[in-house]
């Protein structure tokens, strides 16, 4: 049981970042049912599958925030989200202010750390 939930977490990991990525997915390649999916992913992580699955979209954009230029419309768009607009709209109800903001608190602080 606990090789099968390991291996479900990564296969989750390494397709969280697909906009298109939902529990039909893991359903059809677990080859259970959609309601059973959604209870067996609830038991292992504690929390629903929407919800950890924002929860990995986010930490991944906060890690390009952080370490890259890119936009904040290209890292919505690779790390999953179908809109900016969206990805700004959770990123702020997350409790982390706007994307941009926090690029520029976690950057002013490596550099006050620096010195």
């Amino acid at each position: 049981y606990q090789k099968k939930t390991r291996e479900i977490i990564a296969y989750i990991d390494e397709s969280c970042c697909d906009s298109t990525f939902d529990l039909n997915r893991i359903a059809e390649n677990y080859g259970v049912t959609v309601p059973t999916a959604s209870r067996i992913l609830k038991e292992m992580l504690g929390v629903n599958f929407r919800s950890y699955l924002r929860t990995l979209r986010l930490e991944k954009a906060k890690r390009l925030l952080a370490e890259t230029d890119l936009t904040v419309q290209e890292i919505a768009e690779r790390v999953g989200f179908a809109s900016q607009s969206y990805f700004i709209h959770v990123f702020k109800s997350a409790g982390d202010g706007t994307p941009a903001g926090y690029r520029a608190a976690v950057r002013g602080e490596r550099e006050e750390k620096s010195v």
